[in-house]
C-alpha cells in the first residue's frame, strides 16, 4: 500500500500553475486527491475492525467445544461478510463514482471555458448526445481539439465507466456481451470480471482507479494547450509574486 501511495503522488507531483495549460486540471487532480485519502484511510480502517473482530471471535470461539463453537463462528459470519468483503466493495466502487463525477466536471467545465472564452455560439449541451462523449464531440467538431480519445487513457476512462454504470445499475454485473471489457480487465490490477459478467473489487482498485483518472488528466492537459480557456489562474507566476511583493 505504501509502495502505492508513493507511485501515485510521484504520477501526481504538483506542478506549478504555468506547467498546466488547462485551468480546470488543478481543482480536477484535487478532487482525485481526496478520493485517494478516503480510500486509503477507509480501507486501513475495515482492515484493522477485520482485524480485531477475527481476534475476538477466535479469542471467545477457543473456549467452546463442538457444536457450540460452530454455533458462534456461525452467528458472526455475516459480520465478517459485512466488514470483509461488502463495505470494501461499497467503498471502491464509490471512488469509481467520484471519479467519474469529478472527470465529467473537469470536461464540462472546459467546454464552458472554452465557450467562454472563443465567444462560441455553439454550447456542448446544444449537441445530440449525452455525458463525456457529447463533451468529446463539442471539443473536437466546435473547438478543433485534438481529443486524446485514441490513447489508453481514453479507453480505461470507457471501461471503467462502464464498471461504474454495472455497479449503480446491475449490482455489479456486466452483461454477459461485454468480453472486450473482461480482455482489458486483466491488464488493470485490483479488478476482476468472470465470464459471466460479475465484478470484484479488491484492495488495489480504488487507488488504481485514482492513478488511472490521473493519467487521463495528463494527456487531456496537453491536448487543452491548443484551445483558449479562460484564465483561472495567472500563468506568469514570477510576475504575479512580484505584483504581491
Amino acid at each position: 500500500m505504501v509502495a502505492m501511495q508513493q507511485n501515485l503522488f510521484s504520477l501526481n507531483a504538483k506542478p506549478s500553475l504555468s506547467e498546466m495549460y488547462n485551468p480546470e486540471t488543478r481543482d480536477f487532480k484535487r478532487r482525485l486527491e481526496r478520493l485517494s485519502s478516503l480510500a486509503r484511510i477507509v480501507e486501513e480502517k475495515l482492515e484493522a475492525q477485520l482485524q480485531t473482530l477475527d481476534s475476538n471471535v477466535s479469542m471467545v470461539a477457543a473456549t467452546l467445544e463442538g457444536e457450540a463453537r460452530d454455533d458462534y463462528i456461525e452467528w458472526h459470519a455475516e459480520d465478517f461478510f459485512t466488514i470483509g468483503d461488502e463495505l470494501p466493495t461499497l467503498l471502491r466502487y464509490s471512488i469509481l463514482v467520484g471519479a467519474e463525477a469529478a472527470l465529467e466536471t473537469y470536461i464540462s467545465k472546459t467546454c464552458d471555458s472554452y465557450a467562454t472564452q472563443a465567444a462560441a455560439k455553439v454550447r456542448y449541451t446544444d449537441l445530440k448526445g449525452a455525458g463525456t462523449d457529447r463533451m468529446r464531440d463539442y471539443l473536437k467538431k466546435v473547438a478543433g481539439m485534438v481529443f486524446p480519445d485514441g490513447g489508453q487513457e481514453w479507453i480505461t476512462m470507457k471501461n471503467l465507466r462502464a464498471i461504474r454504470n454495472a455497479f449503480v445499475h446491475a449490482d455489479g454485473a456486466l452483461s454477459t456481451d461485454s468480453r472486450a471489457i473482461r480482455v482489458w480487465s486483466q491488464g488493470f490490477t485490483g479488478l476482476t470480471i468472470s465470464v459471466r459478467g460479475s465484478v470484484t473489487l479488491d484492495v488495489s482498485f480504488a487507488q488504481n482507479v485514482v492513478s488511472a483518472y490521473l493519467r487521463f488528466a495528463n494527456t487531456f492537459d496537453e491536448a487543452s494547450r491548443c484551445i483558449p480557456l479562460v484564465p483561472l489562474f495567472p500563468i506568469n507566476e514570477e510576475e504575479e509574486a512580484g505584483k504581491v511583493s
